[in-house]
């Protein structure tokens, strides 16, 4: 349980007590992890550290690699990558990881558990970065992963981008189904002009379904055509206490089967979430979806639940989409608003400057139900505060 040094003076040798020492730091990351055991820690100062050639992979359990001041971030640039390479890939189990963001690499900033590569329970706090080129964070063969208190945005070079966050499994992993992944007090934060691909996809991949992940107190400014979410292949999941704003993509969280995937989206559980869909009509919050037909078979969203959701809306009539007729929406605590700069005024604290907290005398305040369909709301509202109050 040794504890090393990394900085941005280091030198990459054993000789001479390096890595030792705050003062006899190493350089690379690639290097510290090759020369580091189980359970060790790494404390690296906070700078840029340029990151060359290929991927570094974390094959290690239980050590912790992070800043050697706590909320300084430490920066991995890889804007000078092999294309095609991850920035960090974590293939070991029980992790920590802190204060460390991946910006430019040439695809994945974190690629988690992916390919041939297993990776329980490691946790990242205050991590994430900004990418040009695929996901911030690549969730594969990775059950029991955290993401706390993290911050992921594209850098919309080039505009046509993957998802912020990929959670995925795939049956011909053995033993692949990502499952129990938590994401807590996320900031997502785009540029305009993205593709087409959400924020968070949440995808079983055909032919394997991603099981009781939570996404919660999380906020989405969403400028992506597709919207914040989607849940596909994806059974008993929970998004609740999130804040979504923006003005950008028609249908923000999506419920469905994967293209062709025999899976259904089941018992997915979606509440006390705020919704601010500025701009145009045909903004649809939650939309459950059932396909048929075609060159493939598409199956349906089952089972799944809505309610104390707060939607503000040019269409409040779409503000919910239920194709298969198969889930249970609460008519009553579910709040539909047609979007308006006074109405959103009477409500919120200060919406102009991005604060989304309910005035006092909001009709929203403490209005929703305790329980819906056997689920109850949770507790606590984003900040922690006592619901209801």
């Amino acid at each position: 349980m040794a504890t090393w040094y990394m900085g941005p003076t280091g030198i990459d040798q054993l000789t001479g007590g390096q890595g030792t020492a705050a003062s006899k730091p190493w350089l690379t990351l690639k290097y510290s992890e090759a020369h580091m055991s189980n359970n060790d820690t790494l404390l690296i100062a906070p700078a840029t550290y340029n990151m060359t050639g290929n991927t570094t992979y974390i094959d290690l359990d239980g050590c912790t690699f992070k800043s050697s001041t706590p909320s300084s971030t430490v920066t991995f640039d890889g804007s000078t990558m092999t294309t095609g390479q991850d920035g960090i890939g974590v293939s070991g189990d029980g992790n920590l990881f802190e204060d460390l963001y991946v910006n430019s690499s040439k695809s994945r900033g974190w690629s988690i558990g992916a390919d041939d590569h297993m990776a329980w329970t490691n946790i990242f706090r205050r991590c994430g970065g900004a990418y040009n080129s695929d996901n911030c964070f690549f969730i594969g063969r990775s059950p029991e992963t955290q993401l706390l208190d993290c911050v992921v945005s594209d850098s919309g070079i080039p505009a046509d981008h993957a998802h912020n966050i990929y959670i995925n499994g795939r049956e011909s992993w053995s033993g692949a189904h990502c499952n129990d992944v938590l994401i807590d007090n996320l900031l997502c934060s785009d540029p305009a002009g993205l593709s087409q691909n959400s924020a968070i996809h949440v995808n079983g991949d055909n032919d394997s379904v991603i099981e009781r992940c939570i996404i919660r107190n999380s906020t989405f400014i969403n400028k992506r055509s597709g919207g914040p979410m989607d849940l596909m292949n994806a059974h008993d999941c929970s998004v609740y206490n999130n804040l979504f704003y923006g003005s950008v993509g028609n249908k923000w969280i999506r419920c469905m089967s994967d293209d062709g995937g025999p899976m259904n989206s089941d018992g997915n559980m979606i509440y006390n979430n705020t919704f601010v869909m500025s701009g145009s009509t045909g903004k649809t919050a939650i939309w459950f979806i059932h396909l048929d037909g075609g060159l493939a078979l598409y199956h349906e969203a089952l089972n799944c639940v809505a309610f104390n959701n707060l939607i503000f809306s040019a269409d409040p009539s779409l503000a919910f989409i239920d194709t298969s007729g198969n889930n249970f929406v609460d008519t009553v605590s579910n709040k539909r608003l047609t979007y308006s700069s006074s109405l959103i005024n009477d409500y919120f604290v200060d919406a102009a400057n991005g604060d989304y907290h309910l005035k006092s005398t909001a009709p929203a305040r403490d209005a929703g139900v305790a329980t819906y369909h056997s689920v109850a709301a949770p507790t606590t509202d984003k900040d922690g505060h006592a619901r209801p109050q």
